[in-house]
């Protein structure tokens, strides 16, 4: 799929308010399952969905203004283990780093925030899922048609648009852009320097340091490979990086780091602001900070000391 078609999906979705949608999250329980543990099923196994899905076609959206019945806490869930994920390769990017492996550190560094990202996307009520109907973007939180008798203010319309296929890393990415363009975030979960990074990145910019240590022979940040490497090669001042400093150059090898520590960060503040207004959900807020604040994840703690 093509940029072009895309842009076109992602420009569809609307803006949102994220301490709007906590409220709205907490209509939908998710004391079934266990923290720290994969949901049960994929959102795209779900019947009431596939139901949904069945008469779409070509490039016209489906707006639905009833709940499909699962749908909204199966993404939640979903979003949740998502940076828990994160979390949990981001410490294994800091134990490769303390084992004297720092290159290949980037390539943990790097997935970390994807799985974040998703979660964020995920929090934000977006969704990816192939069916044997096909591929389809799904936002639970978008508007009504301007048409509806609905009014445009409830948020609780669920929009699904068929996708050619499942989105490329890169168009995840541009997803993620789409939504900070439009939508406006307090200081608390993202700041204006960190927007702005991360808005003039190319979608492609945000995996091609872990895409060349993947694929290109000649690519290999550090001289790791004849020995290890115990000599600290990240330097991230706290101060630098809340400026969004070091996601200005795709190509430095402390990109990967930085974005993680940055993504992860975003998803970490979310999750806090969900759990302040539900301490049901502190139970996910502590796994979280199992692997955020434990031992081997000191690069973190000291880039943002007083995160939790």
């Amino acid at each position: 799929m093509s940029r072009d078609l895309w842009d076109r999906k992602a420009n569809k979705l609307v803006r949102r308010n994220w301490e709007t949608l906590c409220e709205l999250w907490l209509d939908y329980p998710l004391l079934r399952g266990t923290p720290g543990v994969p949901p049960d099923h994929e959102v795209s196994e779900l019947e009431s969905l596939q139901q949904e899905l069945q008469d779409i076609d070509g490039n016209q959206p489906k707006d639905i203004q009833e709940d499909i019945v699962g749908l909204r806490e199966s993404i939640l869930k979903q979003g949740l283990f998502q940076f828990q994920k994160a979390a949990h390769i981001l410490n294994g990017a800091q134990i490769h780093i303390d084992k004297g492996m720092p290159s290949w550190s980037l390539s943990s560094a790097y997935h970390s925030a994807f799985c974040a990202v998703n979660g964020i996307l995920n929090l934000l009520g977006i969704t990816f899922v192939q069916t044997s109907r096909g591929s389809f973007l799904i936002d639970v939180w978008s508007e009504p048609p301007e048409k509806s008798t609905h009014k445009r203010d409830t948020s609780r319309n669920t929009r699904l648009q068929k996708t050619p296929g499942l989105p490329d890393q890169k168009n995840v990415w541009q997803v993620f852009q789409r939504i900070l363009r439009i939508n406006p975030f307090n200081d608390d979960i993202i700041s204006e320097d960190w927007t702005t990074a991360l808005l003039a990145l190319e979608n492609t910019d945000f995996s091609r340091m872990r895409n060349a240590v993947h694929y290109r022979a000649s690519n290999w940040p550090f001289d790791d490979v004849r020995s290890f490497v115990t000599t600290t090669h990240f330097q991230l001042d706290s101060v630098d990086l809340m400026h969004g400093c070091f996601v200005n150059d795709p190509e430095n090898s402390v990109f990967p780091l930085a974005l993680a520590f940055m993504i992860v960060r975003i998803g970490h503040q979310m999750l806090k602001s969900l759990v302040s207004m539900s301490i049901l959900l502190q139970p996910e807020l502590d796994v979280f900070y199992r692997w955020l604040y434990g031992d081997n994840n000191l690069l973190y703690q000291t880039s943002f000391p007083c995160a939790r």
